[in-house]
């Protein structure tokens, strides 16, 4: 789709990039990264609700994902709905977090986000849920390739970190930050050809960091503040130079050649530090079981997908990856993938 100027002399008018778009916002989002581009590929328009409550869904919706979390009164986090009769409103988003509540609503063609917010709601919460599922979900509209992943610069190529919920993408992410390479994502790897090579797109200039995990980098502080969610145990991280923690951790704004994947394998508690090539057909299955967002399909969306991820599987270096369970390997982790990407 082409992008479109749009006069926004009566309104508030933001600009940001993520994942290869431009989106044009009529309020600020913290953690985006913003830029000088006028144009949008993405309008969005955010609403205050007079009421806790959310938009009601149209009678032609059908639900089509719900998180695995419930809230205390038995409502899932989230739940997404299809609407495959409306052009506007074809997906609807609905976040339910005691008295937190959000809805999301996106056009067919994944150009416009309305997003409606109930009083008393954490404004930042917004965030995690529109670069995470809402994103990963426009980026299927459009028809572009994105896997559930962490990337990171290594020497001017995108390795590509693949992993089940909790395996340690985000942590393995923030310890190639600690060491000096950029990141260029930290939850979604999108995938587009440019001068006939696969690239990967910039993501927004934060890590979300687990409190957890934190203690072990010396250099960083994780505020209050930043929390992800209200409930979340996760916290956003800074990547901009002027409030980055240390000049070692730092953020890739353009996009880097896919050179590797990465798939983490189960810790293990021998101390097994160690890298190794799947068949192509297990590469395959594993690809596809972690595209992003993989509740929104269709035939034509599908052929796309997987001849995109046969050509990876075909040119591009896959592992997977056995570590240790224990953050003390990190470094060493990492300059095994460092070592076997400049090989």
């Amino acid at each position: 789709m082409a992008t479109s100027n749009i006069d926004r002399t009566s309104k508030e008018a933001h600009f940001y990039q993520i994942y290869g778009l431009n989106i044009l916002s009529d309020r600020m989002l913290p953690y985006l990264a913003t830029t000088g581009k006028t144009s949008a590929d993405i309008e969005i328009n955010i609403f205050d609700l007079p009421v806790v409550s959310h938009p009601v869904a149209s009678i032609n919706s059908t639900p089509i994902y719900q998180s695995e979390g419930f809230n205390p009164a038995g409502v899932p986090y989230l739940q997404v709905f299809q609407d495959t009769f409306s052009e506007e409103a074809f997906l609807l988003f609905t976040v339910s977090d005691n008295d937190t509540l959000i809805t999301f609503s996106v056009n067919r063609a994944g150009s416009s986000v309305h997003i409606y917010i109930a009083p008393n709601m954490r404004f930042k919460d917004i965030i995690a849920y529109f670069v995470g599922p809402v994103m990963g979900s426009v980026l299927r509209l459009r028809n572009v390739v994105a896997l559930h992943a962490g990337v990171v610069n290594v020497n001017g190529k995108a390795i590509v970190v693949i992993g089940e919920k909790t395996a340690g993408k985000s942590t393995l992410t923030a310890a190639f930050a600690s060491l000096g390479f950029p990141v260029l994502a930290d939850d979604i790897a999108t995938l587009s050809l440019l001068d006939g090579k696969y690239v990967v797109m910039p993501g927004y200039p934060c890590l979300r960091v687990l409190k957890s995990s934190s203690d072990f980098f010396d250099d960083i502080k994780l505020l209050e503040e930043d929390k992800v969610l209200s409930f979340d145990v996760k916290y956003y991280l800074s990547l901009n130079q002027q409030e980055a923690a240390s000049a070692n951790w730092s953020f890739t704004n353009t996009p880097l050649p896919l050179a590797g994947i990465y798939f983490l394998e189960p810790r293990n508690s021998t101390g097994t530090i160690a890298i190794r090539k799947d068949p192509s057909s297990k590469k395959l299955i594993r690809l596809i079981s972690n595209m992003y967002a993989l509740y929104i399909t269709n035939p034509a969306m599908q052929t796309l997908e997987f001849l995109t991820l046969n050509d990876i599987v075909r040119t591009v270096d896959i592992f997977s990856l056995d570590r240790p369970d224990n953050l003390a390997s990190l470094s060493s982790v990492c300059e095994l993938i460092v070592a076997t990407t400049d090989s």
